[in-house]
């Protein structure tokens, strides 16, 4: 991970309505010595900064791990969606371990990534965590290479670890023998479960993640090369639930034609999460 520079951790405290009284910074561990939004005068962690700590004056902390309160129906349906999408679980370990959700999108989807934060109160943070990443990862004679070394801002959502996330990540992450299976950039296998629940508002969520539109040749794709084409047609089965009939290509994408076209437009109109995203409903 690339070491943040001083300026840009004076800016984070800025931009998030404090100060930093510091004039040096060492690493995301060391405590700084700060004012806070609220006008108080402590210390602390970058790393603890950024994910939405701050001073107990105003008791702005980030939130318990919320044990004893239940996930959503909505929320593991947004879960879902993300999980087909962009999102992913942390690893387990341990029986006594739980897993927490976690989802980075570029700088342009911070709105839609918060409305995601959002969804997911109490368990997520109060803040999204502000971060660079590798601009682009291609294909290269079938192996994935890094082509670009710039960075890009981008934002990350996290949750705290909850009982129910683990038991996602169970059915989510192929296992062998009890061990995790990687692919070739050291990604954990990601799969779909044969009795995924698909609804409207989670097949949303993933087109918002993964899809796009084309609306002058009308017709939508959802990017689902991640996944086996046995996933995929398992997947389609469960679009056609809702009346839309979608085909896996040669790639392992989701194409929905023109004579569903406007079907599933205005299946997912309804969860539009934010005005910028429009273009992507737009018939």
């Amino acid at each position: 991970m690339k070491k943040h520079t001083l300026e840009f951790v004076i800016k984070e405290f800025i931009d998030n309505g404090c100060e930093l009284i510091d004039g040096k910074y060492l690493n995301n561990r060391v405590p700084l010595k700060y004012r806070c939004s609220c006008g108080t005068i402590g210390y602390i962690r970058f790393d603890d900064f950024r994910h939405g700590v701050r001073c107990k004056s105003c008791g702005y902390n980030k939130p318990t791990k919320h044990h004893d309160l239940s996930v959503s129906p909505q929320q593991l349906e947004l879960i879902v969606g993300s999980l087909l999408g962009d999102g992913s679980l942390t690893k387990v370990y341990s029986k006594n371990q739980n897993s927490a959700f976690v989802e980075t999108h570029g700088a342009k989807q911070k709105s839609y990534i918060d409305w995601k934060r959002r969804l997911l109160h109490p368990f997520s943070y109060n803040r999204l965590l502000k971060d660079e990443r590798p601009a682009i990862v291609s294909k290269d004679n079938g192996k994935l290479l890094q082509i670009e070394t710039r960075l890009i801002p981008c934002y990350t959502l996290k949750t705290t670890a909850h009982l129910a996330f683990k038991q996602l990540e169970e059915k989510w992450y192929k296992r062998v023998g009890g061990e995790y299976l990687f692919n070739e950039i050291g990604h954990r296998i990601k799969i779909v479960p044969m009795d995924v629940l698909l609804t409207p508002f989670s097949l949303a969520v993933w087109y918002f993640d993964d899809g796009y539109n084309h609306p002058k040749k009308k017709y939508f794709v959802i990017c689902s090369q991640s996944f086996t084409k046995d996933e995929c047609i398992l997947l389609t089965e469960k679009i056609k639930l809702f009346g839309i009939q979608s085909n896996v290509t040669k790639e392992r994408k989701i194409y929905i034609g023109p004579k569903f076209y406007n079907d599933f437009a205005t299946l997912i109109k309804e969860y539009l999460p934010t005005k910028e995203l429009s273009y992507k409903v737009r018939n």
